[in-house]
């Protein structure tokens, strides 16, 4: 979802400075975490509801499309990339291809899992700042329609 449709969606009228209103971190984003260990699952979840967020998770890319089928409220799409079945890579192409507005970050260990993947890209480890300022990068940088 673009950041103009995301004042849309909330009532408020898309002018420039509404637009940097929606995209900062006093507008909730639904996030969609993709992510196969339970742990850091739980722990993406609880930095992303720290900052107001509401999380939906997915323990696997084949789940995640599933989710992107029937809820049409996700705004954000944060994944791993090493997953066993499809990789987050792969995923992201998908999202890209079937579900053009919604954005995606990949979080990998290995920056090498990006290549050739035009995505913002959030290393880990990472902290809730980290994962903040990638968010926020994210959604200004989708705010056209």
């Amino acid at each position: 979802m673009s950041a103009v449709e995301n004042c849309k969606k909330r009532d408020i009228e898309a002018t420039d400075e509404k637009v940097a209103f929606c995209t900062s971190k006093n507008v909730p984003l639904t996030i969609l975490v993709v992510e196969d260990d339970p742990i850091i699952r739980v722990i993406v979840c609880s930095m992303l509801e720290d900052m107001g967020h509401a999380c939906i998770e997915a323990k696997s890319a084949e789940c995640a499309l599933d989710v992107l089928a029937i809820d049409k409220s996700i705004d954000l799409v944060v994944t791993d990339h090493s997953m066993q079945g499809m990789t987050g890579g792969q995923l992201i192409e998908i999202i890209k291809r079937d579900y053009t507005k919604i954005p995606a970050i990949l979080a990998t260990g290995n920056p090498i899992n990006a290549a050739g993947i035009e995505v913002a890209v959030l290393h880990k480890p990472f902290f809730q700042d980290d994962l903040e300022r990638v968010i926020k990068e994210t959604m200004a940088n989708n705010k056209s329609i």
